[in-house]
C-alpha cells in the first residue's frame, strides 16, 4: 500500500510542475506564474500595432526589430584576424565568393581585407517572440504585455 502511495505522489508531481529545464530569463527577477495570458479580461493581439513596430537600439548595440508578427534580436559579431592565421588554418575553413565558412558548423562570415588583416563578420538573429498557441499578447493602457507558456502556466 505504501508504495502504491508513493507511486501515486511521485506522479502528482512530475505532472503537476512547470517545466524544470525551463530557461530563465533574469536570474535575479522574480518570477510570477497565471493561469491564463495576462491582462486576464483583455483582448488578444493577433498582430503589434503600427506604433510599436520598428527597429529599436539597445545601449550595447543589440537591435530589437519588432514585425507585424515577431519580435527579432539581431547583433553582429566582428573579428580581425591576421592572414598568416587564416593560412595556417585553411583546412578549417572554406571561402566562396568572398565569405569564409567553417566546415564544423557551417557558420558563414562576411570577409573585409584591412591592410595586413581580415575582418570578420557575423549577423546573429534570434526570435524573442511570434504569435502562437504558446506566445500571445494583449494591449493595456497603451501597452503591450506579452505572455509565454511554460507547460501549463503562463509567465
Amino acid at each position: 500500500m505504501k508504495k502504491i502511495y508513493l507511486i501515486v505522489v511521485l506522479i502528482f508531481l512530475i505532472v503537476s510542475c512547470k517545466k524544470a529545464d525551463a530557461a530563465e530569463t533574469c536570474l535575479n527577477c522574480p518570477s510570477f506564474y497565471f493561469e491564463n495570458p495576462q491582462p486576464n479580461n483583455d483582448s488578444e493581439l493577433n498582430r503589434f500595432p503600427y506604433k510599436f513596430r520598428g527597429l529599436y537600439m539597445n545601449s550595447d548595440s543589440t537591435f530589437i526589430r519588432i514585425e507585424e508578427d515577431r519580435i527579432l534580436k539581431e547583433y553582429f559579431w566582428k573579428t580581425k584576424v591576421h592572414k598568416f592565421t587564416l593560412d595556417s588554418t585553411k583546412t578549417k575553413y572554406d571561402i566562396i565568393d568572398g565569405k569564409l565558412i567553417t566546415k564544423d558548423t557551417h557558420d558563414v562570415f562576411d570577409m573585409f581585407p584591412k591592410g595586413d588583416s581580415v575582418e570578420l563578420s557575423q549577423k546573429y538573429i534570434d526570435t524573442l517572440f511570434r504569435f502562437s498557441l504558446y506566445e500571445k499578447a494583449k494591449r493595456i493602457d497603451g501597452q503591450i504585455v506579452l505572455s509565454k507558456k511554460d507547460s501549463i502556466y503562463w509567465t
